[in-house]
């Protein structure tokens, strides 16, 4: 069953380390409570479908909890691409993680922090290889190409994390940076006309792929 609400996620324009936090702001959830109201000048509803919001222990207040169940997500529908509304073609998007340090979850190994709704355009999330779940991944696809990085080592279970990832549309192409913690850890590049979706997962995979949950907490996104 899945239930309407209108939270308070972090999904916003690029900004300066000059600017305010809030400048070019589209939407952002804390998790706190069911009544929030959005902390930016618009924003737009968010489905839960099996998660938790409200949860206490979040790194900041309350958080969003997840069980590594099949089919649990938080998503929202702020598009991007040539053309949206919303995002657009450039901007960022970010949230605080924790895995659980004995995370399990429907597909066995792979745990989504957040990607984008009906493909991998825009995606990040943690993978267990050999039983140590220390890698992290993200995606993108530049047509029918998959592309993807892996980062070693920059994941300790248990741990609040900070995950960003710039989208920047430049003559054509798309570069796509991840931060971990405030620390780039790699790029990848796409055409820009490649990179178009309707919104976000938010503690799952794209629609295709819902056994890919989150076994832990996830918070201000």
């Amino acid at each position: 069953m899945k239930s309407k609400l209108f939270l308070a996620a972090t999904i916003g324009s690029i900004v300066t380390s000059q600017a305010a936090l809030t400048t070019g702001l589209v939407n952002y959830y804390n998790f706190d409570d069911l009544s929030n109201d959005a902390e930016a000048a618009s924003g737009s509803d968010a489905t839960i479908s099996g998660a938790a919001v409200g949860q206490a222990g979040g790194v900041f207040g309350n958080a969003a909890t997840f069980t590594g169940a099949e089919g649990q997500l938080i998503n929202t529908s702020d598009g991007f691409g040539t053309g949206s509304t919303a995002l657009g073609e450039s901007f960022t998007v970010t949230a605080w993680y924790k895995l659980d340090t004995d995370a399990s979850t429907a597909s066995g190994s792979r745990f989504f922090v957040f990607e984008s709704a009906t493909d991998y355009d825009v995606s990040y999330g943690l993978r267990d290889f050999n039983t140590v779940k220390a890698t992290g991944q993200s995606y993108t696809r530049d047509g029918s190409t998959a592309k993807e990085q892996e980062y070693v080592n920059i994941h300790t279970a248990g741990v609040w994390q900070h995950a960003l990832i710039t989208v920047t549309a430049l003559a054509g192409t798309s570069t796509i940076e991840t931060y971990i913690d405030g620390i780039s850890v790699g790029t990848l590049t796409a055409n820009t006309t490649a990179l178009e979706d309707t919104g976000f997962n938010i503690g799952n995979a794209r629609d295709s792929e819902l056994d890919r949950a989150m076994d832990g907490m996830i918070d201000e996104f």
